[in-house]
């Protein structure tokens, strides 16, 4: 009996081990849009102090930006509330990745969605990109 009831036992912890991998793995942040040739920039926008946004498009560059956005992190599940993440926003990235239209918000909350009506997936290194926005957008 004993040697059944340490099978038992050691099967149990397998299992567990195993759940708590997986939640783990949910968790780790990784790339979403690691191919930057499908993504198309539909426009930049930063937002100004008294709520107002100026359009970058025309004047950013482009490729550059492209690049940074397939550098992107964030949850493998959608964790984060639009809500929220739209509060204090310093820039809004529209663009399409493989026809699917996505929006990055930078500030506060840091977030990336399809659609305003979903729950959100949260930015890692949102940090970075904020920082190169303010190099790209200076000049």
């Amino acid at each position: 009996m004993k040697k059944k009831q340490k099978k038992i036992l050691m099967a149990m912890l397998a299992v567990l081990l195993l759940i708590c991998l997986g939640v783990l793995w949910l968790f780790i942040p990784y790339a979403r849009f690691s191919n930057a040739g499908r993504i198309d920039i539909v426009s930049v926008e930063k937002y100004t102090s008294d709520s107002q946004t100026d359009d970058l498009t025309s004047v950013i560059d482009v490729k550059e930006l492209k690049m940074l956005i397939s550098k992107l992190e964030c949850a493998k599940i959608p964790l984060g509330s639009v809500s929220d993440g739209t509060a204090f926003p310093l820039y809004n990235i529209t663009f399409n990745y493989f026809d699917e239209q996505w929006t990055v918000v930078l500030g506060e909350g840091n977030i990336l969605y399809q659609n305003s009506d979903t729950r959100g997936y949260i930015i890692s290194n949102s940090l970075l990109l904020i920082q190169a926005l303010d190099v790209l957008t200076a000049n």
